[in-house]
């Protein structure tokens, strides 16, 4: 699940408003605009533009030998990780078959 910063600027519209203005809202969207849709003075959901997302590389395999590394080195490295930063990489209370 994706952390969305609140501290951008958001737009307030009602439900009603995202009903009868959907067009001109899904344009906005795509513009890079954010909502905030409420209902009774309450916030049901955020209407966000869809960002493109980035993967940190974590083990670059191809700086070890770029013909390819064999399994056992690559589970070795993930395991390396996950020891060393279990809050980051690590599957608390989760058993991964082997």
């Amino acid at each position: 699940m994706k952390t969305i910063d609140s501290n951008k600027d958001v737009t307030t519209i009602g439900f009603r408003e995202l009903r009868e203005k959907s067009d001109k809202i899904i344009a906005d969207v795509e513009a890079g605009k954010s909502f905030l849709v409420k209902r009774k003075s309450k916030a049901l959901f955020r209407i966000v533009p869809v960002e493109e997302e980035v993967w940190n590389t974590v083990i670059d395999f191809t700086e070890i030998d770029p013909e390819g590394v064999p399994i056992g080195e690559v589970i070795s490295a993930i395991e390396e990780l996950k020891r060393e930063q279990p809050e980051k990489y690590g599957r608390q209370n989760k058993k991964i078959p082997r």
